[in-house]
């Protein structure tokens, strides 16, 4: 039997609720796992940041492994990934003093790698509401 190359990601995020108060951080984590059988050459992955009510005063970054590169929301870091390597994401969000109180906080993260049956780029989302 001869199989092609297979890229696809997993993305496995919390599941977890998460609070907070005003002048605090919080912290998110996921993980990211190529289960095809060949590499990956540029796994993509990078988050966004919505409030109810909108405000300023919330800010995130995004920490592709230990010690790895980060980025901040709108920025996308990609890297290789071998076939069945996993890699930690770490998002740190940091809460302002004057965000209003009862304010929701939805962080996506998302992947885009690997491709589908059809030969198109696979995108997987996970959204955490603090």
């Amino acid at each position: 039997m001869i199989t092609g190359s297979i890229k696809f990601p997993e993305f496995n995020g919390s599941i977890l609720d998460y609070h907070a108060m005003v002048d605090s951080t919080v912290s998110l984590n996921g993980t990211i796992t190529n289960v095809g059988n060949a590499l990956e050459s540029s796994m993509d992955v990078g988050f966004t940041i919505s409030t109810s009510p909108p405000t300023s005063e919330v800010v995130a970054f995004l920490t592709a492994g230990v010690g790895g590169p980060t980025s901040s929301e709108g920025e996308t870091l990609s890297f290789p990934m071998s076939a069945g390597s996993t890699k930690m994401l770490f998002v740190d969000i940091i809460i302002g003093e004057d965000v209003p109180l009862n304010t929701r906080i939805v962080i996506t993260l998302f992947v885009e790698g690997g491709q589908d049956d059809e030969g198109k780029l696979i995108r997987l989302e996970h959204q955490n509401l603090i």
